[in-house]
C-alpha cells in the first residue's frame, strides 16, 4: 500500500474557506477533523511500530514439542 502524504497547504486553504462559511471546528464534518485524523493515524502507526520492533526475536524461544 502506498503511503499518501498530508497536503498541509491545501488543508489550510480549505480550512480557512470553511471557517469563513461558519462551519464547525470539530466533529464528523469539522474543519480540523482531517488534520486530527492524520495526526492520530501517524501516532498510532509509530506506536505499533515501536511495540512490535523487538518481538521478532522472542518467537524462536517457544518450544511446542
Amino acid at each position: 500500500m502506498e503511503k499518501q502524504t498530508f497536503d498541509f497547504e491545501a488543508f489550510k486553504k480549505e480550512a480557512a474557506t470553511r471557517l469563513k462559511k461558519g462551519k464547525t471546528l470539530l466533529g464528523r464534518e469539522g474543519v480540523f477533523t482531517p488534520l486530527l485524523k492524520e495526526f492520530l493515524e501517524e501516532a498510532l502507526e509509530g506506536d505499533l511500530d515501536g511495540a512490535f520492533c523487538g518481538m521478532g526475536s522472542h518467537f524462536g524461544d517457544f518450544n511446542f514439542s
